[in-house]
């Protein structure tokens, strides 16, 4: 069965033949009229081939377009998800900060516990010296020598009556444990602070020429000084002292690929990566458990915070980094004393993270 197209295409080839023969028709030995006539007719010919042709296209069906399908990673879309609405979040509370102060580490999936992190993060803190002292007070109030403790326990011991002396050993309890918090925070700040020079000294001395010489040196001379015994065997020649040096060379590698990342991050965030423990650069380098899509999650986190920089947001850049700096000023003055906020205050003024427009901190300055 001949299908109407079938038919239109033998046409056409009929057609076709015959423009061809008419074409092929000698002109030199015709008259002028008999010239024009048989041009005519294979222009003729030739038109009516081309609307058949036509025809055929017209009917038959045109493939659509193919589109190329939109890649959306995991970490994308848990930016787009659970980060992306974050950016103009009111500042938090000094009342956040001692949540999460007390409640580290904190429980969680690890994707809960990073996305609460990296929201505290972009959304930053503004408070008040004055309520800073009224939210951390018992926390300070808490705080004692070991001695004063023991002294304090023996008194609890001596409490006659049960429940007053169950209350009260419950109280020491918990305010033990606040203490102990603060001054591992504190001692957080001061090393983060410690990490983040060391990783500014090396990068200046382990590039260009001669650099992997220095980081040859660097890494035995820190080898030698861990494990004075091993270096000493290792001097004599001993196999499995150098065995010990070259997994310590990657343990290395790896620790310095981890204060790698928190160095970005305070390059990105500045102080306020000081405001929180899960920040802490030990949890990189011990190998402390990520997701799998936490890295890239933060590389997109760190590209959004420049495209927020370039268009100038007021809630980012230079305020986010100032209010970082003021609060965590505070927070040090309370928790530990004023010569640990000056020692911190210090570093910022020589290592400044990437401050848009040569922004300056102004530390605890500023109206109540």
């Amino acid at each position: 069965m001949h299908t109407p197209e079938r038919k239109l295409a033998d046409t056409r080839d009929a057609l076709r033949t015959l423009y061809n023969d008419l074409n092929s028709l000698p002109l030199n030995d015709a008259s002028p009229a008999t010239r024009e006539t048989r041009l005519s007719l294979y222009q003729d010919a030739h038109n009516i081939v081309d609307d058949i042709s036509g025809l055929l296209t017209v009917r038959s069906k045109p493939a659509k377009p193919i589109k190329a399908p939109v890649v959306v990673t995991p970490a994308q879309k848990r930016y787009n998800d659970d980060i992306r609405t974050h950016w103009n979040d009111q500042h938090l509370s000094a009342k956040n900060f001692k949540t999460v102060l007390l409640d580290y580490p904190p429980s969680g999936s690890l994707a809960t516990v990073e996305t609460s992190a990296i929201t505290r993060l972009i959304t930053g803190f503004r408070v008040a010296g004055k309520v800073w002292q009224s939210q951390l007070n018992d926390i300070v109030v808490s705080r004692s020598t070991l001695n004063a403790l023991c002294v304090r326990a023996r008194k609890i011991s001596s409490v006659q009556d049960t429940v007053t002396r169950l209350v009260q050993l419950d109280q020491s309890i918990r305010n033990q444990f606040k203490a102990s918090i603060a001054d591992q925070f504190v001692h957080y700040v001061i090393r983060t602070v410690q990490t983040l020079r060391f990783m500014f000294e090396w990068q200046q001395h382990t590039s260009g020429p001669g650099s992997r010489q220095y980081k040859t040196k660097i890494i035995s001379a820190s080898f030698a000084a861990l494990y004075p015994r091993t270096q000493a065997k290792l001097v004599a020649g001993d196999e499995k002292a150098k065995e010990e040096l070259e997994r310590y060379r990657r343990k290395h590698q790896s620790m310095i690929e981890g204060r790698q990342r928190v160095l970005k991050w305070y390059m990105r965030f500045g102080p306020a990566i000081l405001l929180d423990r899960f920040w802490d650069p030990d949890n990189e380098t011990r190998g402390i458990r990520r997701s799998k899509t936490f890295y890239e999650l933060m590389d997109i986190v760190c590209e959004a915070e420049v495209g927020r920089q370039e268009d100038k947001d007021v809630h980012c850049a230079e305020w986010n980094y100032f209010l970082a700096a003021d609060c965590l000023y505070r927070i040090l003055e309370i928790l530990a004393s004023t010569e640990v906020a000056d020692f911190v205050e210090e570093f910022f003024a020589e290592h400044p993270p990437m401050i848009p427009n040569g922004y300056e901190y102004g530390w605890g300055k500023h109206d109540e």
